[in-house]
């Protein structure tokens, strides 16, 4: 209600994803209703080619400034929005919001990419002010939805390959899961083929599978392994680790799978000897398989059954693994000890300075509403670690990367920040 005039009041109507908010100025002897705002392609760029107007999304919350009546908030599912004048028309007010729910940053040549649930697929070339979508632009049904991992390559010839894996949303349908390629820089993409027509649901981490985990060969940019999780059932083949040699373009399924096939973001190669592949599993059979033969063979580390959210592996091959604790193996997986000490929490970000070992970063979280989680950082090997949490709002970001051209370090999740290291 407005405080200085009050015959003028708003509410707001929540109709699943769609909404409105409702204005009277007499009293309630009539109302009007506004059901979309003008969106801010440059501070929200999700689905530019959708056009200047953005639908109001899920209302939950309106608020009349005291100061000022006539400017009113509104916060949603997506777009928070604005008025100047009293609720009769809106923009949106993303600018600084956390409204991204990220699953990767990857930099490349001075460009930072990022992967988002709901919202696709991002760029940005000035460390994060501005961002340009790159997939969708608009909405399309089989094709927008959660983005979970975003790979760019530079390519022979000064050209870039951007690779994302998408995990359509239902509406009626049930899509399976679907990687996206583009050969010029993220210009256009096309959907690639031999990935399975079906979603997968037994021994999932999140009810059906996804497409969490991507990595690629460093000795060659074509080679490409990418984990969907999910065992057979019904007479599928499940998920599991899928191979491409071209690109992403085409995938198969590889003949042996790990022991388990329920897992997060934790897929590697390692650089000192590409035919070894790390695999990090949850479910019954937890714990970190590896794979000395390109994927023709498995073996778990024996003694080892943490559940392992995230792996990575370094330059000199040694290979670190996140769950209830940062683990570290240096003999190729065939053991691994604790480096950290944490409680409650899980690892699931890592990421390691290329040019200095030594240095480490982690994240933390939780999967329930509580403070615990954050950020830490090691100078000498994870001999001893560092909260560098600072004044991330919220504490518990799923995601690590550093970039070592820039000398930053990237923590993302509901929101992305940086700082240099």
């Amino acid at each position: 209600m407005n405080p200085k005039n009050p015959k003028t009041a708003h509410f707001v109507v929540s109709q699943g994803f769609g909404g409105h908010v409702a204005t009277t100025r007499d009293g309630g002897k009539s109302w009007s209703r506004s059901h979309n705002m003008l969106a801010d392609h440059v501070y929200n760029p999700t689905l530019p080619a959708s056009g200047d107007r953005a639908n109001i999304s899920g209302p939950e919350n309106i608020s009349i400034s005291p100061a000022d009546p006539e400017r009113v908030h509104l916060a949603g599912n997506w777009n928070p929005a604005m008025s100047r004048d009293g609720g009769k028309t809106w923009v949106e007010s993303a600018r600084g919001a956390d409204i991204t729910c990220f699953h990767d940053i990857r930099h490349l040549d001075g460009v930072t990419y990022g992967a988002a649930m709901d919202e696709g697929s991002f760029a940005t070339r000035d460390g994060g002010a501005t961002w340009k979508a790159l997939l969708p632009l608009k909405w399309q049904a089989g094709l927008s939805g959660h983005h979970w991992r975003v790979l760019p390559q530079k390519l022979p010839g000064g050209r870039t390959r951007v690779v994302c894996t998408v995990s359509p949303w239902a509406h009626g349908h049930d899509f399976p899961v679907k990687v996206v390629v583009s050969d010029d820089g993220g210009k256009t993409f096309e959907e690639a083929k031999g990935l399975p027509d079906y979603r997968t649901h037994a021994n999932t981490m999140w009810g059906e599978g996804h497409g969490r985990a991507l990595c690629a060969d460093p000795t060659d940019p074509d080679v490409l392994y990418l984990g969907i999780d999910g065992d057979p059932e019904g007479g599928n083949a499940g998920g599991g680790v899928f191979k491409s040699t071209d690109g992403g373009h085409n995938w198969t399924q590889l003949p042996s799978q790990p022991g388990s096939r329920r897992m997060f973001y934790g897929l590697a190669v390692d650089p000192t000897n590409p035919k070894r592949l790390v695999w990090g599993a949850c479910g019954a059979t937890a714990g970190v398989y590896v794979s000395e033969d390109g994927g023709g063979s498995w073996t778990k580390t024996p003694g080892f059954g943490d559940w392992i959210f995230n792996v990575e592996v370094t330059p000199k091959g040694t290979i670190y693994a996140g769950g209830s604790q940062l683990w570290r193996s240096d003999d190729h997986g065939r053991s691994f000890r604790a480096v950290t000490s944490l409680r409650g929490v899980t690892v699931t970000g890592i990421a390691f300075d290329p040019a200095d070992e030594r240095r480490v970063w982690i994240s933390a979280t939780t999967w329930d509403g509580n403070r615990a989680g954050g950020l830490y950082e090691s100078v000498d090997g994870c001999r001893s670690w560092t909260e560098i949490t600072g004044d991330i709002p919220y504490s518990k970001p799923l995601v690590v990367r550093y970039d070592p051209a820039s000398r930053q370090l990237w923590a993302a999740g509901p929101g992305a920040f940086r700082t240099r290291r």
